[in-house]
């Protein structure tokens, strides 16, 4: 068990390496920047492997070794996750497409467009924020209901029935939801 007596704890906001990393200092990255450059060792350059990749370069680097090290497991041994890493680092990866499901139901929209009208209307009671216009409100609905592919008509009606009464002047007054003025 740890010796709990040399447990030091710091305050909040406050490090325990306070003066961090020292100047100068090299990340692994770096490191393995620089590596790639230098010249890579005989008794690397003397597998066959690189020596056929690399033909024609004087001083192979130890980048182009590792290069002709991927090329050989691929190509030679037929390694699939060193063919993808080849292919990715020379054609880029491959787009992954993810396909998210906008099924979305008539209860769930209009409890949501429910809600939206309630923060309007509480907006404009506390802060007096004009509450949207009829015709604003009624565009809202319809691009929300065509995004998650619901009958705006239905959204519409089942808001005005359960109160909001200013999406139509009176309850027979639907000319708008049939697109002819939005």
């Amino acid at each position: 068990m740890a010796n709990v007596g040399n447990l030091i704890s710091f305050r909040k906001g406050e490090s325990g390496n306070r003066n961090g990393r020292p100047r100068g200092s090299r990340n692994i990255s770096t490191v393995l920047t620089g590596l790639m450059n230098e010249i890579a060792p005989e008794s690397v350059v003397d597998a066959s492997f690189i020596k056929f990749v690399s033909k024609g370069i004087k001083k192979p680097t130890i980048a182009d070794a590792l290069a002709a090290r991927l090329v050989y497991e691929g190509v030679v041994n037929g390694q699939i996750p060193a063919l993808r890493e080849i292919l990715d680092r020379t054609e880029g990866k491959a787009k992954q497409s993810i396909e998210i499901a906008k099924q979305v139901s008539l209860d769930t929209l209009v409890s949501v467009y429910g809600q939206w009208l309630e923060h309007c209307e509480s907006l404009y009671k506390v802060y007096g924020v004009p509450m949207p216009t009829r015709e604003e409100a009624i565009k809202e609905i319809k691009r929300g209901s065509a995004a998650y592919n619901v009958d705006n008509d239905s959204v519409l009606v089942a808001l005005m029935d359960s109160g909001w009464t200013f999406l139509s002047d009176d309850h027979s007054d639907r000319s708008l939801l049939n697109g002819s003025t939005v």
